[in-house]
């Protein structure tokens, strides 16, 4: 668990280790007895296939040491936990050790923050931490990545008052068990839910972030807007060190991305203008969805995109400037999702979640950047009929990766591509190709110094085509609706406009 590329710094790896403990012969009287991570042995027949959920109960063994008469403060029970569910206690003790890679559970690894920093937050001892944990991604790991609602809710509940930070949602029922038998039965719905998704020719897990808890469906399009940036440019990178930016360069990339994120909402409530206001809108009217290019902001600037979320109430994909990766030992390409999570009674909250590039480019390899794509984030809105809508990102060549989105076609319902490509050809024919094969809804931002960013739905002639930007050397706001539900299944719909057929083998998608 200390090792940098976690086996259990995932919801999939984490809940392989919860069920084999739970598997685990007089499990009930150990955890209650102080149990900690130093006392378990884990063998493991392939580490490389932990994430996509082995149907086998030997794949991961736990080996119990002996029982200490060592008495170390930090796993005694605390006095508000009952008896009978000390053992849950001592479960979730355990996972959050497991999940953030520190013998002290209670330990928060760091808030994010606008400029994506590193935040310590006061100091205090364990026994303190203990009233307060956060069991959101943002307490837990030491980068942003994907912590779904049910694993933060799993967690709280196991850990029980006064550490919990939780809201309603499908791990609920964790609150009734009494047994380690009754919990195991709850984990394996879970896990095989995981299964389902995971991506097996990509081999590479997926999890699905909801941006809203039971919200009622809203059946309406969903509203998408492309921002073409024209800084930086390809010349602006050190090809030596292309994570070193000089003070005045990052003064042009701020000044030009403030200037950008003005356009931006200065032309969606252009376009809100064009529409009559329905009931409960006003000219800031929520767009959902904001796609910018690859490479397009720096990680200190990422606070401007946060007070455009906040103006537009949108979630935001972005590429980011390469930054170090210590886990990779180099440069890494990745891509940043803030998505917005709004409830009446609880006001708004941000979540970041990295999404890498696996596949780099001929000139980011001369560079010496690094593949690194660990997951794929699902963001779900609750947009559609009888299911929510789930959005996908790519960065760049990685939309060229044929093994992920033919997972992604069962997976996803719009999918979203971050691109700095000079073939815009290439990349069009790509986005024709790809808006039928997945059948779904393809988006792509390109930067400006190149354009191109183009979006395509399977609708026949002319009307699969949504918006297109064409010439190089333009920054570019594009604002319009793309309704991705006639396309979740092969049954004929109540779409006004003729769809194209499916393609071959395609079923439908069902969420």
């Amino acid at each position: 668990m200390q090792d940098p590329f976690n086996a259990f710094g995932q919801e999939n790896g984490l809940l392989m280790l919860a069920k084999a403990l739970l598997t685990t012969p007089d499990i009930e009287a150990r955890l209650s007895n102080r149990l900690s991570p130093i006392d378990i042995t884990l063998t493991c027949s392939n580490w490389t296939q932990l994430q996509s959920l082995p149907n086998s109960s030997e794949f991961l063994k736990v080996i119990l040491s002996e029982e200490s008469d060592e008495n170390n403060p930090l796993y005694e029970n605390p006095e508000w936990v009952s008896d009978d569910q000390t053992w849950m206690y001592g479960l979730g003790r355990i996972l959050r050790s497991a999940l953030t890679g520190d013998f002290d559970f209670t330990a928060r690894r760091f808030l994010i923050t606008e400029e994506i920093g590193r935040y310590r937050g006061i100091r205090s001892s364990w026994y303190k931490r203990r009233f307060g944990m956060l069991n959101s991604g943002s307490g837990m790991l030491d980068e942003p990545a994907p912590i779904s609602p049910w694993l933060s809710g799993f967690i709280s509940i196991l850990l029980q008052w006064p550490g919990i930070e939780f809201k309603a949602n499908d791990a609920a029922p964790v609150s009734d068990v009494r047994t380690p038998g009754e919990l195991l039965a709850i984990l394996e719905k879970r896990i095989s839910e995981q299964r389902e998704l995971y991506g097996v020719r990509s081999k590479t897990p997926f999890y699905v972030i909801p941006t809203s808890d039971g919200t009622a469906l809203v059946d309406r399009p969903l509203r998408v807007a492309i921002v073409q940036t024209l800084r930086p440019r390809m010349d602006d990178f050190d090809t030596k060190d292309p994570t070193h930016w000089t003070p005045a360069m990052l003064s042009q990339h701020r000044r030009h991305l403030a200037q950008v994120c003005r356009l931006a909402h200065a032309k969606l409530r252009a376009w809100a203008s064009s529409r009559p206001l329905k009931d409960g809108e006003d000219e800031d009217s929520k767009i959902d969805v904001i796609l910018f290019p690859e490479l397009a902001v720096h990680p200190e600037h990422v606070f401007f995109l946060r007070r455009l979320s906040d103006m537009l109430k949108a979630n935001i994909f972005t590429g980011l400037t390469f930054m170090h990766s210590s886990k990779c030992g180099g440069p890494i390409n990745q891509g940043l999702w803030l998505i917005r999570t709004d409830a009446p009674d609880q006001g708004r909250n941000i979540q970041y979640v990295w999404q890498g590039k696996l596949h780099p480019m001929k000139l980011e390899q001369q560079m010496g950047v690094k593949g690194h794509r660990p997951h794929v984030t699902l963001v779900e809105l609750p947009i559609g009929t009888t299911s929510p809508t789930r959005l996908a990102a790519a960065i760049c060549y990685d939309a060229t990766d044929l093994d992920l989105v033919a997972d992604l076609r069962d997976r996803s319902d719009v999918f979203l591509v971050s691109a700095l490509n000079q073939d815009v050809q290439t990349f069009d024919n790509m986005v024709a190709a790809l808006h039928f094969h997945m059948y779904q809804p393809v988006v792509l931002a390109n930067s400006g110094e190149f354009g191109g960013s183009t979006a395509q739905i399977p609708l026949p002639k002319h009307e699969r085509l949504v918006a297109h930007i064409h010439g190089n050397n333009q920054v570019a706001v594009s604002v319009f609706e793309i309704d991705p539900t006639p396309f979740k299944s092969t049954k004929p719909g109540r779409s006004p406009k003729q769809v194209k057929t499916a393609p071959a083998g395609y079923k439908g998608r069902v969420h």
